[in-house]
């Protein structure tokens, strides 16, 4: 899940429409400030009653503050979150209230109202929250076979049901498997077995019991339409070596299993109704591209 914020102030007569990784400098500087104001305050020697009516509204203002980075959180969990009333501090008499709108095409207004005492404080903002297709980079809704010694492959993976190696292999990340699975260790505490079957190396940890993922229902039709247009269908017996792609690359109706080696796409590349595809010694990168298909270097519905 991906949070862009576009912030409002509504106690300042300035807008802001800064978006995305300013949201937290801002908010620690702004933080900072307020310390620092507290702190001369109290160097300068000011009434008590004056001093504890700044600190008051100091604090109001820093949890509304929080109310903000608290709804950007549960938006980020779930798009369903509709906003709560809390204390964000551990004094039980300064509290905030959340309200999240949903104002469709992704976009969410979220009011933050910081209340101490008699001081109040409170911040609206506009945050565009999109839901991830998957949180794992490599995502397989079926079984996984890994075969050759030096197939690697990198990131984190999910796989829904059986993973297994054929002369080695390497993922260079974390494995994330849904169910109660019977995993086996050898002497070094290295995983080598998951439901009897032999694994490739996993550098990362493995973690069963994880969260079932629905794979979503797929029409390739507008991406095929997209590769026929560049020139990018590959059917019969393909066999892509030294190639840099840009767009949606297609392959279908494949003699055997398509081998490549030493290729490069910028965009997505779809496998329709392909069950197994070759990387020959050297490799196959894919930098997605969110304009084509969001969040998605491969689409392989079949595979």
């Amino acid at each position: 899940m991906s949070v862009n914020s576009v912030h409002q102030d509504l106690s300042s007569p300035f807008r802001s429409a800064e978006k995305g990784t300013i949201l937290v400098p801002c908010i620690f500087i702004l933080s900072l400030i307020s310390v620092l104001t507290i702190g001369i305050l109290n160097a300068g020697g000011m009434g008590n009653s004056a001093m504890g009516a700044l600190t008051e509204r100091a604090r109001a203002r820093l949890a509304a503050l929080s109310g903000v980075e608290i709804a950007y959180k549960r938006l980020a969990g779930s798009l369903d979150y509709g906003g709560e009333q809390c204390n964000p501090f551990a004094d039980s008499s300064c509290s905030v209230d959340i309200s999240v709108t949903d104002l469709g095409e992704n976009l969410y207004e979220v009011v933050s109202h910081g209340v101490l005492g008699d001081s109040e404080s409170m911040i609206r903002t506009n945050a565009e929250a999109r839901e991830w297709t998957f949180k794992y980079p490599f995502c397989v809704g079926d079984d996984m076979l890994i075969e050759g010694n030096h197939a690697y492959l990198m990131g984190d993976c999910y796989v829904k049901d059986i993973l297994w190696s054929k002369a080695g292999g390497t993922i260079a990340g974390s494995l994330y498997m849904p169910g109660d699975r019977d995993i086996v260790y050898d002497a070094y505490g290295k995983v080598v077995k998951i439901d009897g079957y032999n694994v490739p190396t996993i550098e990362g940890n493995v973690n069963d019991c994880q969260d079932s993922l629905d794979f979503p229902t797929l029409d390739l039709s507008d991406l095929r339409a997209q590769a026929a247009a560049a020139g990018q269908i590959y059917s019969g017996s393909v066999y892509l070596k030294n190639e840099d792609l840009h767009g949606v690359v297609y392959m279908e109706n494949c003699n055997g299993s398509p081998k490549l080696k030493n290729v490069t796409i910028h965009g997505v590349l779809v496998l329709d109704d392909i069950s197994v595809v070759q990387i020959k010694p050297g490799f196959l990168k894919i930098r997605a591209d969110d304009a084509i298909c969001p969040n998605v270097a491969i689409l392989a519905p079949d595979t």
